[in-house]
């Protein structure tokens, strides 16, 4: 069963659900598309705004949120993320 984990703007969603081969995958979801972005996907995204900060930020704030990742989600960790975002630029 998925689980609501935010709601962005412009009708999309985060959400908590079963993958292809285990429970715990999130999706980005809007009104056409349920999309489970890959490893791939997100580390070629944090590698293109690791040239666009100071040296050391994104992997910084990477780890402060991978620690404090569990299986379940935790509204401290969302908080935490919302904190890590707002320090960015808001098209990033």
């Amino acid at each position: 069963m998925s689980e609501l984990v935010k709601q962005l703007k412009l009708n999309k969603q985060i959400i908590f659900d079963k993958g292809s081969f285990d429970n715990w995958c999130v999706y980005i979801v809007d009104e056409h598309h349920k999309h489970a972005p890959s490893d791939i996907e997100y580390f070629t995204a944090l590698q293109l705004l690791a040239h666009r900060y100071p040296q050391g930020k994104i992997y910084k704030d990477f780890l402060k949120i991978y620690e404090s990742t569990t299986t379940q989600v935790d509204s401290s960790v969302i908080k935490l993320i919302d904190n890590i975002v707002s320090s960015y630029k808001w098209n990033d």
